[in-house]
């Protein structure tokens, strides 16, 4: 239940305002909390097969697929409508409990597995402190009733017995016994596990969030330094509170880098560390639990960091991706007053750009170099396109972003004329792991000079493996150390290991997240659920944050200096 997961109003009272859905709003208004007690109270008589009639609870009215409320496979779910008395299914694709909504007008109903409620209209989880209070009063009451009866039961019939003891004796297998374990297959035995794969409940409007930490989770390299140990709590510095001060020096590069050393709120004091959550986070997603997980710890230590970030609305999942780089750096940088930040994000995520602006007067080049976490790219070059036209590719984009631009009243340092100027674009340095921002969200000035906000839709088609960034590297770099200097591209590729897509519209929309595991097995993570999809649908999906991992990598000792 959510009440257990989500941190109260007192502890951050100014976090809540309201409620984040209308429709819940309104139906709660309209007596809806009635209606929803009685449906809380019926699901949890059915999670402890307490119900008369627990078949109808177990199946979809409309299909009768079966789901148990324990079930850790990955398959369909049950939702029962709070506007009147259907069950049905939702399933990749469709699902009764869609059509109901389509076909009844209703827009409310609760996930039966974790009492979560689902809006149609917002396309995601809401949640609100009344019906959270009431979930945790239903489940209060049931939990006293249980009791009551158990006493009375023992009153009458004695306490339980425990019939395994430590004194009882130990069931050796026979000859025929042993036979028939050893020919004995299990019948999930041939279904591969995939450790790590864990859906995580949406605690209202955090699908964002969601999916930036199945990324995360499943990025090598950040899994890797956190699961061998690299970052303990009782070591932590920000645990221990003995973190060295900030310098003005470290603070320039920090600037620079668009991280803060100091939290999201500026107040420069210290919060819960991000890198602990962060381990916590990765023990629990990779412990071999099944089960859904609530990230309700990471959350609130992310509202304690950025403020901005805080409440039940909906964010922008970009924005949340580089908040968390930002909190994870500030709180596993051993010294910030290192010119060379050397923590774990900036090993994995940090690149170079090189920025070339040449004047079209004397030819003189400036040269300046500016750190990066990750890359946002234009999806339209804002010509006007035909309706025919064909779809863009990552590496379109990629060249725009690296193609010459031209600069107007531009002031040489070599000439002192203004003049206009040529500037383009570099890769002076590859990161470990690229993440491609598609700008999908535009904010223009409509002809009555006012702000809009529209999403942009457009299909970019990108490579699951074998990305080459080479074309797009500065000069100096694209020459292969083991070619003795005969002027051959070194192919610099990187493989596809996760998706974070956006469906709906700018304002209201819900994120869900692709995942692989080994070469070629791809996941799609909605929240609490987990689905085993093919590549061709993840390489058809719209694509909003795209994460790359580079597939070789040169060691420092295996390179040759002169």
């Amino acid at each position: 239940m959510a009440s257990s997961t989500v941190p109260s109003a007192e502890s951050s009272p100014k976090v809540l305002s309201g409620c984040p859905c209308p429709h819940l709003q309104s139906f709660k208004q309209q007596g809806g909390l009635r209606d929803f007690s009685v449906a809380q109270k019926f699901l949890i008589k059915q999670r402890d097969g307490l119900g008369k009639k627990r078949l109808l609870a177990s199946s979809c009215i409309g299909c009768k697929a079966a789901t148990d409320y324990h079930d850790e496979s990955f398959g369909a779910k049950l939702f029962v409508c709070v506007q009147c008395v259907f069950v049905g299914c939702w399933q990749v694709g469709g699902g009764h409990i869609k059509q109901h909504f389509k076909d009844k007008n209703h827009c409310l109903a609760i996930e039966t597995s974790r009492g979560e409620v689902y809006c149609s209209h917002c396309q995601d989880f809401v949640y609100d402190q009344d019906f959270d209070r009431n979930t945790q009063e239903v489940f209060d009451n049931h939990q006293q009733v249980k009791a009551k009866k158990r006493k009375i039961a023992e009153e009458q019939c004695g306490p339980r017995v425990e019939f395994v003891t430590s004194t009882s004796a130990v069931w050796q297998a026979d000859g025929t016994s042993k036979t028939v374990l050893e020919h004995l297959k299990c019948p999930s035995a041939d279904k591969p596990k995939f450790i790590g794969m864990r859906g995580l409940n949406n605690m209202g409007n955090t699908c964002f969030m969601n999916c930036i930490l199945q990324a995360l989770v499943h990025n090598p390299f950040l899994r890797n330094f956190f699961l061998t140990e690299q970052h303990i709590q009782s070591q932590c510095l920000v645990v221990k509170g003995t973190r060295p001060p900030q310098s003005p020096a470290s603070s320039k590069l920090t600037d620079a880098m668009d991280v803060t050393c100091n939290n999201g709120n500026g107040n420069g004091k210290e919060t819960a560390c991000l890198g602990c959550e962060m381990d916590s986070l990765l023990s629990h997603m990779y412990s071999g639990n099944g089960q859904p997980y609530t990230p309700y710890s990471f959350l609130y230590s992310m509202w304690q960091y950025a403020d901005h970030l805080a409440g039940y609305k909906m964010q922008d999942a970009h924005e949340f991706f580089i908040s968390t780089l930002n909190g994870l750096h500030q709180h596993t940088c051993e010294d910030p007053a290192l010119r060379d930040c050397r923590c774990i994000v900036h090993k994995i995520f940090s690149g170079l750009l090189r920025s070339d602006v040449r004047c079209t007067q004397c030819g003189h080049t400036s040269t300046a170099y500016d750190p990066f976490l990750d890359i946002s790219l234009d999806i339209k070059d804002g010509t006007t396109e035909s309706p025919n036209s064909k779809p863009v590719t990552l590496e379109q984009c990629l060249l725009r972003f690296t193609g010459e631009e031209r600069l107007e009243s531009f002031r040489c340092s070599s000439c002192a004329v203004e003049k206009s100027a040529v500037k383009q674009l570099s890769m002076q340095k590859l990161p470990l792991v690229f993440c491609f921002h598609l700008k999908r969200f535009e904010h223009n000035l409509n002809n009555k000079k006012v702000l809009t906000r529209t999403k942009v839709e457009d299909f970019v088609k990108f490579p699951a493996h074998s990305l080459d960034m080479s074309p797009f590297l500065a000069h100096r770099n694209v020459k292969d150390p083991t070619a003795a200097g005969n002027g051959s591209l070194h192919p610099q590729h990187y493989d596809l290991f996760a998706v974070v897509n956006h469906y709906g519209s700018i304002d209201h929309g819900h994120y869900t997240c692709y995942i692989v595991q080994g070469e070629s097995n791809w996941f799609k993570c909605d929240d609490a659920w987990i689905t085993h999809v093919d590549a061709s649908e993840v390489l058809e999906s719209e694509g909003y944050l795209l994460f790359y991992v580079k597939r070789d990598l040169l060691y420092a000792s295996s390179v040759t200096t002169s």
